[in-house]
């Protein structure tokens, strides 16, 4: 048995995975989005909460249903300096960013 990281999960496997199906699990989901705290929801102000679905995460108000805003990616605190949008905050390979949420601008700040 070989250790094996996976996207969500480190387990042991059969030197001859994926075509040998012999796994153990080590260790129970990993949280891979970045650690930091939340803004308040952009909409209506309320906190956001972190909501994990089906293998996926993501942040919704916590108004609901009055207030439907979600976000797959973490809130920033502010607003976009061009457009005036909210920011949300992004992991690339050289660090982290605030990245404006609208299709449209290409505002992006490291933090």
């Amino acid at each position: 048995m070989v250790i094996k990281q996976g996207k969500y999960v480190t387990f042991l496997a059969c030197p001859g995975y994926p075509k040998c199906k012999n796994i153990i699990n080590i260790n129970e989901k990993q949280d891979k989005t970045p650690d930091v705290p939340s803004a308040p929801c952009p909409t209506c102000g309320r906190p956001l909460k972190k909501i994990s679905a089906r293998g996926s995460v993501f942040y919704g108000c916590s108004g609901y249903p009055e207030c439907r805003f979600t976000s797959n990616s973490p809130v920033a605190e502010g607003k976009c300096p061009e457009c005036g949008s909210h920011l949300v905050i992004r992991q690339y390979k050289d660090g982290a960013y605030k990245v404006c949420a609208s299709k449209t601008c290409k505002f992006k700040e490291k933090i």
